[in-house]
């Protein structure tokens, strides 16, 4: 994702694009949920324009926020080495409604050669199917962090 200036609107235009393509793959999947994670590059506490297009696109397809959860213990997730300011630009987004976030926090313990920290998300997809009452569960547990090279993404695994 570009980056968020926080003075100018100039990224914006590329910004919502990118939301547009995810968007379009989300719609266009044939998925009960779906779970985006990346480095989204904007902080929610920020009133910029790519705050609020992130904003809009999490309240225009059904996404939530996983540090919005109360179980969030993620206060930042980026540090500049530079001037060693933090913030969190780096999220979870979720479409079920039936998920149940179990873990998200952020480990600075990773060997991480980028200035982003990994985030932990552990959680569980859980699905009835009405007509023969069927449960299904599937547990998720993912370890990402942003690099040079990209979003290291974890696992996925059924129960």
């Amino acid at each position: 994702m570009p980056c968020d200036d926080q003075r100018s609107d100039q990224n914006v235009n590329e910004y919502v694009n990118i939301l547009n393509d995810i968007a379009f793959l989300s719609l266009s999947s044939d998925v009960d949920s779906i779970i985006v994670g990346g480095d989204f590059n904007t902080n929610f506490s920020r009133g910029t324009a790519q705050t609020r297009a992130l904003v809009n696109f999490i309240n225009e397809y059904g996404f939530s926020s996983c540090c919005n959860d109360a179980l969030s213990t993620i206060s930042y997730s980026y540090c500049s080495k530079g001037s060693n300011v933090k913030s969190l630009i780096d999220h979870f987004l979720l479409t079920d409604n039936d998920s149940l976030l179990q873990t998200y926090t952020a480990i600075a313990s990773v060997k991480n050669p980028s200035d982003h920290i990994a985030i932990k998300c552990v959680g569980e997809l859980r699905k009835l199917y009405r007509a023969g009452m069927i449960a299904s569960r599937v547990t998720f547990a993912l370890l990402c962090s942003a690099t040079s090279y990209g979003w290291t993404t974890g696992v996925l695994s059924k129960v």
